[in-house]
This record gives C-alpha cells, structure tokens and sequence, in this order.
C-alpha cells in the first residue's frame, strides 16, 4: 500500500512536471508565431500596414492579460473574447490586403495562421490536469497509510522491548515481562499501560535494589 502511495505522488509530480514544460514551451512558440507574422506584414503594401500593426499591438496586450487574469473567470473570458476578435480582424485585414501580393499570401497567412492555432493549443495545455480519480486514490491511500502507521505505533506502544531485558537478571526480571501469560499488567498491576520511559525507571529501581 505504501508503494502505491508512493508511485502514484511520484506519477502526480511527474506529470506535473511535464505539462510546465510543455506550458514554457508554448509560450515560446507562440511569441515567435506573433513575432514572424508581425515582421511579414512589410511584404503589404504600405498604405495597408499602419492598421494591422496597431492591431497587432492591441493582440500582444490581450495575450499576457489573458494568463494574468486566469484566476478571475469572468475578466479571463474578456481578455479570451477580445483576443478572439483581434484574431479575426487581423486575418480578414491580411486576406483582403494581400489580394494583389502573392507573395504576402504565401508568407503572411500561414505565419498569421500559425499564430492564432497556437492561442488553442496554449489553452488546453492549461486545462489539461489529472483525472480527479487520481486525487481520489491519492486521498484514501494517505488515509489508509496513516492509519496503519498510527496501528502499528499503538501496538508497539503496548509491547515491551523483550530483547532489552532477557538475561538482565538471574531472578527472571526479563523472562517474566516478555512472558505473555504476564504481560506488562503484571510487572505493573496499578497501569493498563506502560510508556517506554516508565519501564526504564523501573529497570533502573530494580537494578539498584539488586546491588
């Protein structure tokens, strides 16, 4: 049982682990994305370039406050909505734009569709997690293993350390507590249950009567 407690924290982390990676790697992609389709919008013609660079700069400035605003679903699904929109109007400004250019059509539009397909895949990087059934196990193993250790500290409590007094005196001291039909409840009539330091300070009584 231990072992699987185990295994399963060791998975949990392990996982974990790997989707921040995959979360910094994104994050990469996606401004090198943005940073490519920003620099192609020179292939345009320049009357059609100012437009699309302002939204460009309104696009970058929703993506961060997106991330920032996660924790807050509603200001989260705001910034989601407009980078949504500057999405779409970038694209159709690009298309419309690069009609006469063939060459803004074969660079420009799969940087900017590159750019917007990395919005998605950033997205369910984020909401990918453990399925709960795991922090369902995770759960009633720590239960479960808790009990069991705090089981057995109670048993060994209510045990007297045998090998530590056989042989301790000739009158039979030691044999008399490890025997079971005596147990502890006859070496002290007056307690139910005796704490290791009590069993020391009657070692020690006994001893120094013995001398």
């Amino acid at each position: 049982m231990f072992a699987l407690l185990g295994l399963l924290i060791a998975f949990t982390f392990a996982t974990a682990y790997s989707r921040f990676n995959v979360r910094r790697d994104l994050v990469v992609q996606e401004a090198n994305a943005i940073g490519t389709a920003y620099l192609r919008l020179d292939l345009l013609p320049m009357e059609t370039q100012p437009p699309l660079r302002e939204k460009f700069r309104a696009y970058v400035d929703s993506r961060p406050a997106f991330w920032e605003d996660l924790t807050n679903r509603g200001l989260a699904q705001e910034d989601l909505n407009t980078s949504t929109r500057l999405q779409g109007e970038i694209w159709s400004e690009a298309v419309k734009a690069s009609e006469d250019v063939s060459t803004a059509r074969m660079l420009l539009l799969p940087a900017l569709n590159e750019m917007i397909d990395i919005t998605t895949t950033r997205l369910n990087a984020i909401l990918a997690r453990p399925p709960p059934l795991i922090f369902i196990m995770l759960f009633v193993l720590a239960i479960l293993c808790a009990w069991l250790i705090g089981h057995a500290m109670a048993l060994a409590l209510q045990k007297p350390n045998c090998s530590a007094y056989r042989g301790l005196r000739s009158d039979g001291y030691g044999d008399r507590l490890c025997d079971p039909r005596h147990g502890v409840s006859a070496l002290w009539p007056d307690q139910t249950r005796v704490s290791p330091q009590d069993m020391l300070v009657e070692v020690r009584k006994n001893i120094t009567q013995g001398e």
